[in-house]
């Protein structure tokens, strides 16, 4: 059964272009132009937008610009085979939907325990007796409680 690292959610260019300062010198690179260390660099996050189809290859070109003229040499030495192994990793759609249905079937579990506990303790039930049953943390049953 194939692998699948479910913590994994983000893409080469959040892991190597998070740090604004980081994403300006590559836009100064790629644009040809300079701007000042001053000059203000939002980062917007698109969520949930998978390009499940396609070939990462404007990432893969980045990358190799970067080696190339020394941009970001460091970082991209230290994690290069992660860095090309996200951006060679082909997508597998029976794969993605065998850990979506997994991702769902966890949070829904972890909802009915939630929902168990808060009635139980409703009922008056014991912090331990809750864990007992719920296999919550007792953390997460107190939390629960307020």
């Amino acid at each position: 059964m194939e692998t699948v690292n479910k913590k994994f959610k983000n893409s080469v260019f959040s892991f190597v272009f998070s740090n604004p300062d980081v994403l300006r010198e590559l836009y100064c690179a790629l644009e040809g132009i300079p701007l000042k260390p001053d000059v203000p660099v939002v980062i917007n996050t698109l969520e949930d937008i998978l390009f499940m189809d396609m070939i990462n290859d404007i990432s893969f070109e980045t990358v190799q610009y970067c080696k190339k003229n020394d941009i970001l040499k460091e970082l991209i030495e230290k994690h290069a085979k992660e860095i090309m192994s996200m951006l060679t990793t082909e997508w597998n759609w029976d794969t993605a939907k065998r850990v979506w249905q997994d991702e769902a079937r966890e949070e829904g579990l972890s909802q009915g325990r939630e929902e168990i506990a808060r009635n139980a303790l409703e009922e008056g039930a014991s912090v331990d007796f809750v864990q007992k049953i719920t296999g919550l943390n007792v953390d997460v049953i107190e939390q629960l409680m307020r």
